[in-house]
């Protein structure tokens, strides 16, 4: 029975989150397509809720549901009646990671912004992430030392 249902796309959009997560875990690609349909805009929103950017929130898409995926795969996911739940759970852990990481590295730049020569987080060029204008920053610096040990 379960060969029959997966076989047919249709059926996708008819069965629960448990049973398309078992198609995943027989490696059914239109059970993946439908979980992510349904999944990815919770993922979203919870990544705009709590991030408060939309390519953050975005990349909490892919990233959450990728580990999902990888998960019914490899058999780590217990209860597949749960796996809204397993994937707010993975969610809200990667974005608590994600939330830590944009913190330290604003400390770090307030800490060492002023040697780069970045005074602020608001004076990095428009449209620039400040990790992006720290790494320009240290590639001029490289660029002025290559030059001067060459005598130009």
């Amino acid at each position: 029975m379960l060969v029959a249902v997966a076989a047919d796309p249709q059926s996708a959009t008819e069965a629960s989150d448990a049973e398309l997560a078992g198609r995943v875990r027989e490696g059914d690609r239109a059970a993946e397509a439908e979980l992510f349909r349904r999944l990815a805009p919770r993922v979203r929103l919870y990544g705009l809720r709590h991030l408060r950017d939309p390519a953050a929130a975005d990349d909490l898409v892919q990233d959450v549901l990728l580990m999902t995926f990888d998960s019914l795969r490899a058999g780590k996911v217990r209860e597949d009646e749960r796996l809204a739940s397993y994937v707010l759970g993975t969610c809200r852990r990667m974005a608590i990671g994600l939330a830590r990481s944009a913190t330290r590295r604003q400390r770090l730049l307030e800490r060492f912004g002023r040697a780069l020569g970045i005074v602020s987080a608001g004076s990095t060029p428009s449209g620039c992430p400040p990790f992006q204008t720290v790494f320009s920053a240290n590639l001029r610096q490289g660029d002025r030392s290559l030059l001067e040990s060459a005598g130009a």
